[in-house]
């Protein structure tokens, strides 16, 4: 999507309460660095940007901190144009096609959680209602250039937030899915072996040292928020 520096999210724009939760981590000068790099490089024509303007804090609007109750960590939005939508993973009805990330994911919701069906929808939304934080560990992309703003400094924005449910949110469950989503943890402090923690591959990823494909990932997470005397997440409202 065509973006001008108007378009480029203020700190205002992060939703409360999840502005007060990282302000001390995440300062209004530590967005006005990449509001400025995402500015330049407008400057210099790569205007195209993922996802909608409107969309970069998506995440954080939908699941409130005090709701966290899982979280997956993605790496960046879709880099075609029309597809992210501003959730980890997820993708717009309108996309003409489903990402294969996001196919290898709902195959395997499919599996693990023994649906007949798989009539599926793209966007996942329906986790974030129940808690799900779906946080990318960079939230803009240029169109066709995955990773392409990687350098600009996200990230910390990414360990702000993961930082402050580790300490705010105990009893949250994360998942870690490849090598990113597992840095991305380590940089908020959060321990990759403790027990709220499930690692796997990235859904794309054919080998590792836990493929994602046929891990039982949804299943485990349900056993542990279940352990923790939570209600489980019902992965399957998109799959019929």
């Amino acid at each position: 999507m065509k973006w001008t520096k108007n378009d480029i999210p203020t700190y205002d724009a992060i939703p409360e309460p999840w502005r007060s939760a990282i302000k001390t981590r995440f300062a209004e000068e530590d967005l006005r660095e990449i509001r400025e790099a995402i500015a330049r490089e407008i400057d210099k024509g790569n205007d195209n940007i993922n996802p909608n303007p409107q969309h970069v804090f998506r995440a954080l609007g939908r699941t409130a901190p005090e709701t966290v109750r899982v979280v997956i960590v993605g790496q960046d939005p879709y880099p075609r144009d029309g597809v992210a939508d501003g959730f980890a993973f997820s993708a717009s009805p309108k996309a003409e096609r489903i990402p294969s990330s996001l196919a290898r994911i709902l195959s395997e919701v499919g599996m693990d959680q023994k649906a007949r069906k798989t009539k599926t929808c793209w966007n996942l939304e329906h986790w974030a209602d129940q808690g799900v934080l779906l946080l990318n560990s960079v939230l803009t992309c240029p169109a066709f250039k995955p990773w392409g703003h990687a350098s600009i400094g996200w990230q910390k924005l990414t360990a702000a937030v993961l930082s402050a449910v580790r300490t705010e949110n105990t009893n949250a469950v994360f998942l870690l899915w490849g090598a990113k989503a597992e840095r991305a943890a380590a940089a908020a402090g959060i321990t990759l072996e403790s027990n709220l923690v499930i690692r796997t591959t990235h859904p794309v990823a054919s080998r590792g040292t836990r493929l994602f494909r046929k891990s039982g990932v949804f299943t485990e997470c349900n056993q542990r928020l279940s352990d923790l005397k939570q209600r489980e997440i019902a992965w399957l409202p998109c799959l019929k």
